[in-house]
């Protein structure tokens, strides 16, 4: 018994992870809207479906597959973009503040009521998304403070929010197309298998950088799938990272359009 305590191993490490947004903007995102015909409301997918999308992506990219790697190319590729867009239109609002910055303090906008919501991504490329929209949130939240206080008109405040949100969109979807054909591996493709063959048709032909080995994503494992956390199989939706079933896939994958967790009303996460 002794020694059967002296061999114990602590288990795997289980977090419990919390997003609190401020503005109903950030939470039309994350949430999504359903469509409502009679009205004329189209569907907003939320950022849930995405997250699932970049979830089996990033598994097959782990079994080998070169598509699957291309795509978390083009996906690193759209958040440094991202990221880049989000920083300059910072910088729009901040050149806005800087005459007045010595005598008001006008850093942080919150909501007096915001809305947090439990996240729990099985791969770290979904976490990518959730640290823009943190960005993404922080920065509206502050805009309308701005707007309320006159320093930012209602035509600039739309003028960046739609800026926001579509360099956001972009990011998100450019996941969609992307078709998992199990069994594909750099040895299929060298060899232009039937496999390849049916990958190319459907996503094109992978560049040089893909098909050389030379790039390496910046989130690859160091460890064998089998090792890695929650992935002894693959894992079921029993957290709150929903299933991507094949309908709502279906559905992400058409065109983007601009996009129910949590606690209190959606009326109550904005400071407007």
């Amino acid at each position: 018994m002794a020694q059967q305590k002296q061999n114990q191993q602590p288990g795997h490490i289980a977090a419990k992870i919390e997003l609190t947004l401020h503005t109903r903007q950030s939470l039309k995102v994350f949430r999504g809207r359903k469509a409502d015909p009679e009205n004329d409301v189209v569907e907003i997918k939320g950022m849930q479906i995405f997250t699932g999308l970049i979830k089996d992506i990033w598994l097959d990219m782990i079994d080998g597959n070169p598509f699957a790697r291309w795509w978390i190319y083009k996906y690193e590729q759209a958040l440094k973009d991202t990221q880049q867009d989000i920083l300059k239109l910072t910088n729009e609002v901040n050149d806005i503040v800087k005459p007045y910055e010595a005598a008001i303090d006008l850093s942080r906008s919150e909501a007096t009521k915001p809305v947090t919501v439990t996240i729990n991504y099985a791969s770290p490329y979904s976490y990518k998304l959730v640290y823009l929209l943190i960005e993404i949130d922080q920065l509206i939240a502050r805009m309308l403070t701005l707007k309320h206080m006159g320093l930012l008109t209602p035509a600039q405040f739309e003028s960046i929010r739609k800026n926001l949100m579509g360099t956001f969109y972009r990011c998100m979807y450019s996941v969609t197309k992307y078709k998992s054909i199990k069994g594909l591996t750099d040895a299929e493709l060298d060899k232009n298998t039937e496999l390849a063959q049916q990958a190319i048709e459907a996503m094109g032909q992978p560049p040089e950088l893909i098909t050389s080995g030379s790039y390496i994503p910046e989130l690859m494992p160091n460890q064998p799938r089998a090792r890695i956390v929650g992935f002894h199989h693959r894992p079921k939706p029993a957290d709150t990272e929903p299933s991507t079933k094949k309908k709502s896939v279906a559905k992400a994958k058409q065109s983007p359009s601009n996009t129910k967790t949590g606690k209190g009303s959606q009326d109550d996460s904005s400071t407007e």
